[in-house]
């Protein structure tokens, strides 16, 4: 309840500083086109960038490894669960 109070006075309070602001007018086409190219030229040579120092066959195979690493306790716990789960191993 305090949340949802806190939402809407938020919300009341940029709809308010929006209703001030008088309408802007929209951009040019062409001033939207060479932002859109912009931030393609930038991502695309960001990649590039990065490609120059690590080798996307070496970003492939450390992606999954990476993301074991950072997940291994819940694995760990996955498998102690699994291991408790089973009689045969009677583990306690």
């Amino acid at each position: 309840m305090l949340l949802t109070a806190l939402v809407y006075f938020l919300t009341f309070i940029i709809n308010l500083i929006f209703s001030i602001i008088p309408e802007i007018p929209n951009l040019p086409d062409d001033l939207i086109n060479s932002i859109y190219s912009y931030f393609d030229l930038i991502i695309n040579n960001g990649l590039h960038l990065i490609g120059l120092f690590i080798r996307p066959s070496t970003i492939l195979a450390l992606l999954p490894i990476s993301i074991a690493i950072a997940n291994l306790e819940y694995i760990y716990n996955l498998v102690i669960w699994l291991l408790k789960k089973l009689p045969i191993f009677n583990i306690k």
